[in-house]
Parts: C-alpha cells; structure tokens; sequence
C-alpha cells in the first residue's frame, strides 16, 4: 500500500515575459517509503528520493522534505514542507550521471 503525491512546483520566476516554472516532485501514485543505511527514512519513485520529516514545522528556506499523513491508509497523500526554489541548473544535469 503506497502513498501518492501530486506535482509539487518550485516558486514560479518571471524573466522577461516568459514564465519560468521547474517540477520538483512529479505526481506519483505508489510513492514506497524507504529506510536507509544511515537510518533515515525517505521516499521513493521513479523520479527521485526525498528525506521524510516527522517536524511538525519545517522552515521555509530548509529543503524538500516529504511529511507522511498520519494515518495510513489506500494512496494516503504526502504533504512537503521546505523550500520551494528552483533547483540549480548544474545540479539537474549532474542529475543525469548513469541515469542514461
């Protein structure tokens, strides 16, 4: 039984006339939830991993972090908390190292 999360969106920045929007998180709907070897859980899709937040309060400007409902149930809908600002251009093409 996973969880399911919607399209989580970095702040949207305006250059010039264009619209400049960045995806963060895509939608997924069998998001598992994973422990790693230094202990700490996370979770996982087809797109990527992301820490998971017991904090009740996460700040702003801290990063991504996915906060699991507290109740477990069929396709239970992650809420994030973090920053939401774009990722940096060089950290998404290091991204794509033996992805391909």
């Amino acid at each position: 039984m996973g969880y399911r999360t919607e399209d989580v969106w970095a702040t949207t920045h305006v250059a010039g006339k264009n619209v400049v929007r960045q995806l963060l998180v895509p939608a997924y709907d069998d998001v598992e939830v994973l422990e790693t070897e230094a202990g700490v859980d996370v979770v996982n899709t087809p797109f990527g991993q992301w820490t998971v937040t017991r904090a009740a309060n996460l700040p702003a400007d801290g990063p991504l972090a996915a906060r699991l409902p507290i109740r477990r149930s069929k396709n239970a809908q992650i809420r994030w908390a973090g920053s939401r600002e774009a990722i940096q251009a060089s950290e998404v093409i290091q991204s794509f190292e033996g992805a391909i």
